[in-house]
């Protein structure tokens, strides 16, 4: 973190000068803040983990990456899935996911000169079974050279570094006798280090771990395998890793992506997903236990976001990964029930019980007792202690009546024998009433920024007794409206977690999503951490997470904060959608494709006694952040609300006297910029604008092992913000520190060439007392520690 110097503070009598206020009460405890609040979620998405965080340098390395799920077909360079009546729509699915063109990904035979060779992969006698597929050249003659490459994930997915030793895990078979030459390329074939395996000649298959050192750095390599002459060559298994993994593990992760996670000192980590978990369909979801064993020996498979995973990184490697960050383990489990975003097909329910079970094995595997079936394949793997495993989630994003009858089964065959563990449910804030029991809910957002500013005030008015379940947010980001991600939804997300702090006792656990992208293969339009072959670059978002989560307070103090609201309302519509009426009205006679604007003006006539919901700022295909005006009298309102995947949060409710006959009414909305002008029978029955905006957010809690006040502050207006801070019961040292996170725009954002355009700087605070002014620079976040010298 970067020094600026020195920052002097002025202290001052409060006034009404002010932008916010705060009254701190040094003596106060109000809720602790969960030692728990920040983790990570990992999922294979946008090349998260290959080619990404997990180590191998190599793609196809096990030649499985044509190997389809059963049932599927292609066409062309698309995979097409079977049909499936999906439990979320009802509907039969219809969907198709991206297909290697090549005959063999990421494998090219160099034939030069007069040389012969052929190369096609089989699965006739393989050295695993389990990983069946080997790939077999053929060398009739070798003329000016024959080679075997692979340039890996975008040019091995690493930038190859000078006097660096990548360990090689070969396993073949040949009777040719000639030693193979082995080397590493840059992109114009200039060799940059080799070595030599020298073959056993006996046709059976051998294997081989060899050591190659670069000679130089290069930052698009490919791997090169010589044949010396004509013969038939055999390969099961091929793999490069760096030797210098994270925790210097053999099949570990990628240092440099490791030590970025490792910098938010996570409290927990979730895995393996996300959609991944449920598959585009059952037999295409993740299977634990297929990610065992011996890394040559799993079998991988389809993931749901296009392309292969390799089950390199699995669920011992997770385990591990989260000994190695001091974490604790988060598993979600299948409940038998595929991505409703896709397929949607349910396993019927006498399978059911097969899936608990598959549950029950990878918790017994975890912290099961080494005399447990599960347990001993642990100890045999040279883990004899249980893992941190503590959570469990039942299903990703499942919903509706199956799943709230699986999560109950398996709610209480899980707790039946592991009582320890927390459960966590796919219910959201609301709807939890068939569950028999709930330790914590798993809500996601992923919003744009206006949803988090309005947000950070959402669980002030929880409901605490009537909701006696803890909440996991466990995927949230700002990522609608930012383009890639830029400083705005940085701040609104920073804004956000100051609610969510401020909220402890409710909201126990966070998680951002999704955690990486890989240059090269962007499924998600906003994503935390980047990674190219050279570098590893956080955007502003990653930097609050790493702020917040480094600066974590005990527990709340009482805090007042008045904020002077800025002159702009709130903005309705904000969203680029569509108009549409559920149920239409039978004189409805918009297209279907009529765009609103500040000043659209909508017409129609319907009963009185019936209900009405007009959205906008939708899509054509789904309801998904839109904006819904409820009008009739079964509503007994005129009410706004956001729907956002598939629920919908209040935004605003008036009662209207509405009519309550049968007969015809006429009814005119005119949709603002700011608010919403409702007419009947061309009276003007409800006018309702927005408040005033809201930027400036701040929430104070105490840290007891350095005995101090932390404050974190945000401002996300383009001015200045003044706020004075007084200090009851108490006192602080004059010398305090604060950490700023600023930018001069709310568009800018880090980059490759830009890494640290946005970056969290620390000043020295000089001037302290218990009543001082903060000037709070435009589009920033502040985190201030000041040191406790006395409560009263």
């Amino acid at each position: 973190m970067a020094m600026v110097g020195v920052l002097t503070i002025s202290a001052q009598n409060a006034n009404d000068g002010y932008d916010m206020m705060m009254s701190i009460d040094l003596s106060s405890h109000e809720a602790d803040v969960s030692s728990m609040l920040y983790g990570v979620f990992f999922e294979e998405i946008n090349h998260a983990g290959e080619g990404g965080l997990y180590g191998e340098l190599l793609g196809n390395r096990s030649f499985e990456d044509k190997q389809m799920p059963e049932g599927y077909r292609v066409e062309g360079d698309r995979i097409i899935p079977p049909v499936h009546t999906n439990y979320g729509t009802g509907k039969q699915s219809e969907c198709n996911f991206p297909w290697p063109k090549a005959e063999i990904p990421d494998w090219i035979l160099n034939i030069g000169g007069e040389a012969k060779a052929t190369m096609h992969t089989t699965t006739n006698e393989p050295h695993f079974s389990t990983a069946p597929t080997t790939l077999k050249v053929r060398v009739e003659k070798t003329g000016k050279g024959v080679s075997l490459t692979n340039a890996g994930f975008w040019g091995m997915g690493i930038r190859l570094e000078a006097q660096a030793s990548y360990r090689l895990r070969m396993i073949l078979k040949t009777t040719s006798k000639k030693p193979l030459v082995i080397s590493l390329e840059d992109a114009d074939g200039k060799r940059i280090g080799s070595t030599s395996l020298k073959l056993k000649a006996n046709g059976k298959w051998q294997d081989e771990v060899l050591t190659i050192k670069a000679d130089d750095a290069c930052s698009h390599a490919r791997f090169v395998i010589e044949f010396p002459e004509a013969g038939n060559y055999d390969f099961d298994y091929v793999s490069l890793f760096p030797v210098d993994t994270y925790k210097q593990r053999e099949n570990g992760m990628r240092r440099d992506v490791a030590l970025m996670i490792d910098s938010l000192h996570p409290k927990f980590v979730r895995w393996p997903g996300g959609c991944v978990v449920e598959g585009i369909t059952l037999n295409n979801r993740f299977e634990w236990k297929k990610t065992l064993g011996d890394p040559a020996s799993r079998p991988g498979e389809y993931d749901s976001w296009g392309y292969r995973n390799s089950y390199g990184f699995g669920y011992k490697e997770f385990l591990d990964f989260c000994e190695d960050l001091g974490a604790k383990a988060m598993y979600v489990c299948n409940v038998g029930m595929a991505c409703t975003g896709r397929t949607g097909e349910v396993c019927k329910e006498e399978e059911v019980e097969t899936y608990i079970q598959d549950a029950l094995d990878a918790i017994e595997y975890a912290i099961g007792d080494p005399t447990t079936v599960w347990g001993s394949v642990r100890c045999k793997a040279g883990h004899p202690q249980p893992y941190p495993l503590e959570y469990v989630e039942i299903g990703n994003e499942n919903f509706g009546p199956i799943y709230e009858r699986r999560y109950n089964q398996f709610y209480q065959a899980i707790k039946a024998r592991y009582p320890q563990l927390t459960l966590i449910s796919d219910y959201g804030l609301e709807g939890n009433h068939t569950a028999e029991h709930l330790d914590m809910v798993d809500p996601h957002w992923y919003v744009e920024p206006e949803r988090f500013f309005r947000d950070a005030y959402l669980f002030d008015s929880f409901d605490r007794k009537k909701n006696k379940y803890e909440v996991y947010v466990g995927e949230y980001a700002c990522n609608d409206g930012v383009g890639t991600g830029n400083m705005l939804a940085a701040l609104s997300e920073a804004a956000f977690l100051t609610g969510i702090e401020r909220n402890s006792d409710v909201v126990r656990m966070t998680s951002y999503a999704p955690l990486f992208e890989r240059k090269g293969d962007r499924a998600w339009p906003v994503n935390l951490i980047w990674i190219s072959n050279e570098q590893v670059v956080g955007r502003s978002s990653y930097y609050v997470q790493k702020m917040f989560a480094n600066n974590v307070p005990d527990y709340n103090l009482k805090t007042d904060i008045s904020i002077r609201p800025e002159t702009e309302h709130e903005a309705l519509t904000d969203y680029d959608g569509y108009i549409s009426i559920e149920p239409r009205p039978a004189d409805w006679q918009m297209a279907e494709d009529m765009k609103y604007g500040p000043g659209t003006i909508v017409e129609f006539k319907a009963r009185g006694n019936e209900a009405y919901t007009f959205y906008w700022g939708k899509t054509k295909q789904n309801l998904e952040k839109a904006l819904a005006l409820n009008i009739g009298k079964k509503t007994g309102a005129l009410s706004i609300d956001r729907v956002y995947w598939n629920n919908a949060y209040p935004y605003v409710s008036q009662p209207i006297d509405v009519p309550s006959d049968s007969t015809t009414h006429q009814y005119r909305l005119e949709i603002l910029r700011d608010g919403i002008v409702c007419s009947i029978d061309g009276s003007e029955v409800w006018h309702y604008q927005t408040p005033l905006v809201n930027r400036r957010f701040a929430v104070a809690g105490f840290d007891k092992t350095r005995q101090e006040v932390i404050i974190k502050a945000v401002n996300a207006s383009d001015e200045p913000c003044k706020m004075h801070v007084n200090i009851t019961n108490g006192n602080v040292a004059s010398i305090g520190q604060a950490i700023i996170l600023k930018a001069d725009s709310k568009q800018d954002e880090n980059s490759y060439d830009r890494p640290f355009r946005i970056y969290p700087k620390e000043a020295e605070l000089t001037g302290v007392s218990p009543s001082f002014d903060y000037p709070m620079a435009p589009n920033s976040v502040n985190i201030l520690r000041l040191k406790s010298i006395g409560q009263d």
